[in-house]
């Protein structure tokens, strides 16, 4: 029997569950697993925590604790982690540092306990972490500035921005890359923060090439065309995409749309630009 690298557990009954096995002792090449539905999962199988590299959960309740420890005071190994989170821990959390993780996408149920990803994140610190997906930029900014994170790549999803947290979020990430703020409000990306993005002598995150804004979008149209012409010269962008929704009526939004278009159509083929209205 060949050893597994890759496992995905079915969903197990939470009215008569197994007692818990080791069922993994024989799989030492596991390197990957996805659990769905799954109560205290942890509590049921015995992990191998300690050569786990990717760990994806979608399921009722997690042991936040062993998520941050691994098999005990050691941090874990895990690379990559995915949680869809939906109660914390009643228990006190102790602050982990886990020194390889580089990709963390955290989401929950729409009815998830708030206090849940606030708990997770605040006692996490994350120095080699690259790529994070979640919904809440003050827990992302608080992270962030706790862990020196050298983030490359932000997805933040469904809900307000503040438009101060996202320029200090900004300052915080200098090695930033890719940028994708979706489903937001009108008070995130401003024209105050267009205006901080063209700052020549002090320009955030230099290495951004990959914009992705979807939304209220409530900037000046013409102001975003200057600050990519501003930077293109030292920080050219590869690709934008945008989708104005409701903010403005259709009338407006179609202005701005060809504004925008018009103005950056001199870059040609050198940039992929997108605007959805």
């Amino acid at each position: 029997m060949r050893c597994p690298r890759s496992l995905s557990s079915p969903p197990l009954s939470p009215i008569h569950p197994p007692a818990i096995t080791n069922v993994f002792d024989r799989a030492p090449q596991l390197h990957s697993y996805e659990a769905t539905d799954v109560i205290f999962v942890d509590s049921l199988i015995k992990l191998p925590w300690g050569q786990l590299q990717r760990f994806t959960t979608d399921h009722i309740r997690l042991n936040m604790n062993k998520v941050a420890l691994g098999p005990g005071p050691t941090p874990s190994i895990i690379l990559q982690c995915s949680l869809r989170l939906e109660y914390g821990s009643k228990s006190a959390l102790p602050t982990v540092a886990c020194t390889r993780l580089s990709s963390l996408r955290i989401t929950a149920w729409p009815y998830t306990i708030a206090h849940a990803t606030r708990q997770l994140i605040t006692h996490l610190i994350l120095p080699s972490l690259t790529k994070l997906v979640m919904k809440n930029e003050t827990l992302v900014l608080r992270m962030v500035q706790i862990s020196a994170a050298p983030l490359t790549v932000l997805h933040y999803d469904k809900g307000d921005v503040n438009e101060q947290d996202l320029i200090g979020l900004l300052k915080a990430t200098p090695l930033l890359a890719d940028l994708r703020l979706t489903n937001i409000g009108t008070s995130g990306v401003t024209d105050h923060v267009l205006c901080a993005l063209s700052h020549g002598g002090s320009m955030l995150v230099p290495r951004l090439h990959t914009l992705y804004l979807s939304g209220a979008l409530g900037f000046d149209g013409s102001l975003f065309a200057k600050m990519v012409h501003l930077r293109w010269s030292t920080a050219p962008f590869k690709c934008i995409n945008m989708r104005w929704s409701c903010k403005y009526g259709s009338g407006l939004r179609h202005f701005l749309k060809g504004t925008v278009e018009s103005s950056l159509s001199v870059y040609g083929s050198a940039l992929e630009l997108s605007i959805v209205i």
